[in-house]
């Protein structure tokens, strides 16, 4: 697990829309890629905490559901709190995409009828 100096932690924050209440996982989205001067700007608006639950990653990712199965002598398992959150290097707006699909049925139900209707040809 990477390690955030407190320079870094400082400049989190939790994201405005998927930072839920009822959550049970925290990601830091912290992309980490690219030239410097652009990690230096893409840093100030990726480091972002989210707050979902943990059901969809368990459902949908063996990675993860593997990953949450393993047994840690800590008092909490990775993504319980916001300073064992799982850090993952992607940019916000992709994994803003990613929990768009699990938290917006009108999208998995227009999923659901496309392969429905390609099915049915």
């Amino acid at each position: 697990m990477q390690a955030v100096d407190n320079q870094e932690f400082k400049q989190l924050r939790r994201h405005s829309h998927f930072y839920l209440n009822g959550g049970d996982l925290h990601f830091l989205v912290s992309s980490q890629h690219g030239d410097r001067f652009v990690v230096y700007k893409i840093r100030q608006l990726d480091n972002q905490l989210f707050r979902v639950h943990r059901f969809f990653f368990e459902r949908e990712s063996r990675k993860f559901r593997d990953a949450f199965l393993v047994p840690t002598s800590e008092r909490f398992r990775k993504g319980d709190t916001e300073s064992t959150a799982i850090i993952l290097d992607v940019a916000v707006q992709d994994f803003e995409k990613l929990l768009g699909v699990f938290y917006n049925p009108l999208v998995t139900s227009a999923i659901t009828w496309i392969t429905l209707i390609q099915s049915s040809v």
